[in-house]
């Protein structure tokens, strides 16, 4: 979406009579921090990327974490408002990016009692574990950027993939067997898996030592 268009999307919902005032209000919301995105991948200093990146995935991490607490916690309330609430209240607890700035309907949210903490305690635990993890795993930036500050990691790796790919390959032929024999293509399957699932360890692992260095 053109910057042109984001700009014309708020027009565009409060001519949809199917949208509540906050839920226009959360998708501009929306759209700003959208631009955020743009404009903060845009300006990383190259000096200062590991630690500008790292603190866009935690704020991104936690307004993500957020709104799934605000979404699975809604019930027969308006999801738009609950998660405006949410936002609106742990906008400088959290450091969201950029915080809505108000919300027209806040009484009808009908927050219970306990149910901001709750979600706090939700996003913080999993900034600390897995959920973190995860969603850090899934940001293209945030992969580009390991895999170029780290590529003798990732690099040896593929070595290792192609190597065993190679000598599998090497097997079958020794023994006489096709390449489109199903156990061929069985072991091809596990070995892209394995080497999978080892990316996925390295990313984490790298991720976390980041953490710990930009923290």
């Amino acid at each position: 979406m053109t910057l042109s268009a984001i700009a014309e999307e708020p027009l565009r919902l409060f001519r949809d009579n199917n949208t509540c005032p906050d839920g226009i209000l959360l998708e501009f919301n929306q759209m700003e921090v959208m631009v955020f995105i743009r404009q903060s991948l845009h300006d990383v200093v190259p000096e200062q990327r590991g630690a500008l990146l790292y603190r866009l995935t935690t704020r991104l991490y936690r307004l993500s974490e957020l709104d799934a607490a605000a979404r699975e916690q809604t019930g027969s309330r308006d999801e738009a408002e609950v998660r405006l609430a949410y936002r609106i209240h742990w906008a400088s607890a959290l450091d969201l990016p950029v915080p809505p700035e108000g919300m027209l309907y806040q009484a009808h949210a009908a927050i219970r009692p306990g149910e901001f903490d709750t979600a706090l305690l939700r996003v913080q635990s999993g900034e600390q574990g897995e959920p973190f993890l995860r969603f850090a795993e899934q940001q293209d930036y945030w992969i580009n950027y390991l895999r170029e500050t780290h590529a003798g990691r990732f690099d040896a790796l593929e070595h290792l993939y192609r190597t065993d790919l190679t000598r599998l390959t090497d097997e079958f032929e020794q023994r006489n067997i096709s390449l489109d024999n199903p156990e061929y293509e069985k072991r091809i399957r596990e070995f892209e898996a394995s080497f999978k699932a080892q990316q996925t360890m390295l990313i984490r692992e790298l991720t976390n030592a980041e953490g710990l260095e930009h923290h």
